[in-house]
């Protein structure tokens, strides 16, 4: 499985408005007929002058007040991460190495994952807008997953990528992970559909995993021509150059020769 400070939508109007203001005080003062005569111009530029300075005010505060609240939104992801990133080990080795418990280290899995979950539901809580808060949806969706809450986990992804949109760097893993929650649920037709959209960003790892998670469903549902042509992709793809890529594509070899051999029994 796959393993993100807004202000309110009425402070930008609020922002926009005297925004627009300033302008159109601006305008007044330095437009004008070509019939005046007598213009107090160093009266203009003081004039311009409290304008910007009062328009940096305003940015500064907005910027001080964002970067305050993103600076608690960090504080109460932390022991959230500390959480979800504790190492999952045996009592036996917990009690024969006292790193472990230093660590924060867990034994019991679904205490891990659910002390995860209340960590990260503060933050979404608290700083729904924030980038934490965002990336807090889609950790949510890995806990509940690890968690056999397939359903909650399948309601996160799709929060996290309602926030993010598709173009987002995590969006394939959320949509990925989702795909594996559908398929949990014996939803083979969502996961088929996720994993096939997923195949489309060539030259991408995830193209190469998605078809051989495509090739798994098809032959759940026991179209093993299409599973077989899934991995035939893999196969004779060249596109990426790296280690893991040579690993899933020995994987796809091993299991396209297995898939052949039973569809050449079953059509005898």
């Amino acid at each position: 499985m796959a393993k993100k400070y807004k202000i309110t939508r009425k402070q930008i109007k609020q922002d926009d408005k005297f925004l627009a203001a300033i302008k159109g005080v601006t305008k007044k003062i330095v437009v004008h007929d070509e019939e005046e005569k007598g213009i107090d111009w160093m009266h203009v530029l003081k004039i311009g002058v409290t304008v910007l300075s009062i328009v940096i005010l305003v940015g500064g505060a907005v910027f001080g007040f964002v970067a305050y609240r993103g600076k608690k939104a960090e504080r109460l992801m932390a022991p959230a991460d500390v959480v979800y990133r504790a190492p999952l080990v045996t009592e036996e080795d917990y009690k024969a190495n006292p790193q472990y418990a230093s660590i924060g280290a867990y034994i019991d899995k679904k205490k891990k994952w659910s002390d995860a979950v209340d960590q990260f539901n503060i933050v979404v809580k608290n700083y729904p807008n924030s980038k934490y808060g965002v990336m807090a949806l889609l950790n949510l969706g890995n806990c509940y997953y690890e968690l056999e809450e397939y359903q909650e986990a399948v309601s996160y992804y799709q929060k996290y990528l309602d926030k993010v949109g598709l173009d987002d760097p995590f969006a394939s893993l959320a949509r990925q992970s989702m795909a594996y929650a559908f398929e949990a649920l014996g939803d083979l037709g969502k996961a088929e559909e996720i994993y096939t959209s997923l195949t489309g960003e060539e030259g991408s790892t995830i193209a190469v995993m998605s078809l051989l998670d495509l090739a798994r469903v098809y032959e759940q549902k026991n179209e093993l021509d299409k599973a077989i042509g899934a991995l035939d992709r893999v196969v004779q793809s060249d596109q990426i150059d790296s280690p893991s890529f040579y690993k899933l594509k020995r994987r796809a070899e091993g299991k396209l020769q297995m898939l052949k051999a039973r569809a050449g029994k079953e059509s005898t």
